[in-house]
C-alpha cells in the first residue's frame, strides 16, 4: 500500500516518492544523524531562479512587451478598472489590462483599488553553508529542510514567522536553524 504522500508523487508525471529504511538513507547521505530511522525520498522536485524566470517571460514576450522597472506610486481607475500605473518617477503608464503579481506587496495594490487582497508577508530565514563533499539531494527533518544547490551550497530553512517586512537577521534563528542542521 502506497502512503498518501507517495500516491501523491505517483499520480505526478516526472515525480516519484519511495520511503527508505535507515541504512539506505545512511548510504545516501553519511553524515545523517545515526538516530535517523528512515526517511521519504523524493525524486522530481526542482526550484525556480526568480530573476531567470523573469528574464524568460521578459524574452518570450518578444517586441511586444517594454519592460519599465520602477516603484509603483499608485494605480488610477476610471469606470471600474485600472487606466493607469503612476511609477514613483512620474511616468505614467496606460493600460487596460493590470495583472497583479507583487506578492507580499499584494495586500498594498489592493488598498489602492479599495479590495482587500488577503496576502501577507511571513519572514523567513535562510542560512548559507559550503559543505564537502556537497549535499546530493535536499534532506528534511521537520521544521529544518538542507536544499543542496548546483553551485554547491546548502541552504539550511525552516522558520516562518508573522514579522511583516522585518529584514533583520536573528542570532537566535541563526543558532537554531545551525543546530537543527547538525
Amino acid at each position: 500500500l502506497l502512503t498518501e504522500t507517495e500516491q501523491l508523487y505517483a499520480n505526478t508525471a516526472g515525480f516519484a516518492a519511495q520511503w527508505i529504511d535507515a541504512t539506505e538513507l545512511h548510504q545516501l547521505e553519511r553524515r545523517i544523524s545515526p538516530r535517523a530511522t528512515g526517511g521519504l525520498c523524493l525524486d522530481g522536485n526542482a526550484a525556480v531562479s526568480s530573476r531567470r524566470f523573469t528574464q524568460s517571460l521578459l524574452q518570450a514576450a518578444g517586441r511586444s512587451v517594454t519592460l519599465r522597472i520602477g516603484t509603483v506610486a499608485t494605480v488610477k481607475t476610471g469606470d471600474r478598472r485600472v487606466s493607469e500605473v503612476v511609477l514613483a518617477s512620474g511616468e505614467q503608464l496606460y493600460c487596460q489590462t493590470l495583472v497583479i503579481a507583487a506578492g507580499p506587496w499584494s495586500r498594498m495594490v489592493g488598498d489602492w483599488l479599495g479590495l482587500q487582497i488577503p496576502i501577507e508577508p511571513l519572514k523567513g530565514e535562510i542560512l548559507r553553508a559550503r559543505l564537502d563533499p556537497p549535499l546530493r539531494c535536499d534532506f528534511t527533518a521537520e521544521p529544518i529542510t538542507l536544499f543542496h544547490r548546483r553551485d554547491g551550497l546548502v541552504w539550511i530553512g525552516g522558520t516562518e514567522e508573522h514579522r511583516g517586512f522585518d529584514l533583520r537577521p536573528s542570532r537566535s534563528v541563526r543558532q537554531w536553524l545551525l543546530q537543527g542542521a547538525v
